[in-house]
Parts: C-alpha cells; structure tokens; sequence
C-alpha cells in the first residue's frame, strides 16, 4: 500500500511536470509525496478543501485524470454511471458499499501489508492464484504487481490487458469474458495452465 501511493505519487507529479500542468504541480507539492508511512506530510490548500478529503484523493484525481484507472479516459465516471444505470444498485446504496471500501484504508492493518515480505503469508496459496492486470493500471501500479508476481510459489497466471488500465472487466470485456470462461474450463478439467 505504501509502495503503491508513493509510486502514484511520484507518477502523477511526473505526469504534471511533463504537462506544465502548474496547477497540478502546486497541489501536489502542497500535499507532500507520501512518508514510508504512507502519510501525506502536507495538507490541502484551502481552496480545494470542498474538492478534496484528504490528501490521497489529489494523488487518486490524478491518477485518474492522466488515463490511469480508465485508458485513454480521464476518469472512471463512465463506469459508475453504468453501475448505477444497471438497475443492480440504487444511488445509496452504492454509495454504501464505496464508502465502506474507503473506509479500509483507515485500518492501519492495510497499511501494513506486503505482498512482498514472505513472512505475511501472501507468497503461497493452496488454490490456483489469477491476475487480471490492465497494462495502464497506475491506481493499482502494473509495474509493483509485476515485482511481485515472480514471488509467488503456487500455481498462478498473469493475464495481462493490453488495452486497459484499473478495470480490464470494462475496457476489454470480451477478453475478458473469454479469459473467464477459460480458467473456468482449465480449472473444471483439473488443467494446470
């Protein structure tokens, strides 16, 4: 988790620096790249206070606004209007369950895991392991998961999305779908792929 928001971080402020986007560079310096903590040692200026919570939503709004969690978008509204528009939730309570997953990043449990310290346990699993990664994935960065996945001793497979970024389910839906139906035939057949 640390990893991943100083990485963001650092990728956003690139981002801005190439964009001469000063606007983004000031906001950015003003938070502070993230402590091996994981803290923000700055704060929001007072006039993003009614755009931004904390300083982790500047980094996330970035993310998002350079292609990072939708490629070639610069965000992810679109699919929390197809969300809501599936008739599976209601506005509040979708709203519900993202505040509740927000809420994690408040146990400081998730600010401690490592997938990479093999004394947490997540290097070996008694069940096949699946990655479905978007290439353009900076929300959760391709290129940590990537120093981690060779770790991993269990049977495992990486399924990378050349066109996608956080949410392959939704940029490459028929790979993904055939990806699904795959591991589902592999797995039913006792494959080892």
């Amino acid at each position: 988790m640390i990893k991943n928001e100083q990485y963001s971080y650092d990728r956003v402020s690139q981002q801005a620096k190439n964009h001469a986007d000063t606007e983004a560079i000031q906001l950015l310096q003003a938070i502070g790249r993230p402590g091996n903590d994981g803290e923000y040692p700055g704060k929001i200026p007072d006039q993003y206070a009614d755009t931004f919570d904390d300083p982790s939503e500047v980094t996330m709004f970035y993310v998002g606004h350079d292609g990072g969690e939708v490629y070639g978008s610069e965000s992810s509204d679109e699919i929390d209007a197809l969300i809501l528009d599936s008739g599976l939730y209601d506005k509040n309570d979708w709203l519900k369950r993202w505040k509740f997953s927000q809420s994690l990043f408040n146990d400081p449990d998730v600010w401690r895991f490592d997938a990479t310290d093999e004394s947490q346990g997540f290097q070996s699993f008694r069940v096949p392991v699946y990655f479905f990664m978007g290439q353009y994935d900076y929300d959760t960065p391709v290129n940590l998961f990537e120093t981690y996945y060779p770790l991993i001793h269990s049977r495992k497979q990486y399924i990378r999305f050349e066109h996608s970024a956080h949410f392959p389910f939704y940029e490459e839906p028929a790979k993904f779908r055939s990806e699904l139906l795959r591991i589902k035939s592999d797995t039913q057949a006792g494959g080892s792929s």
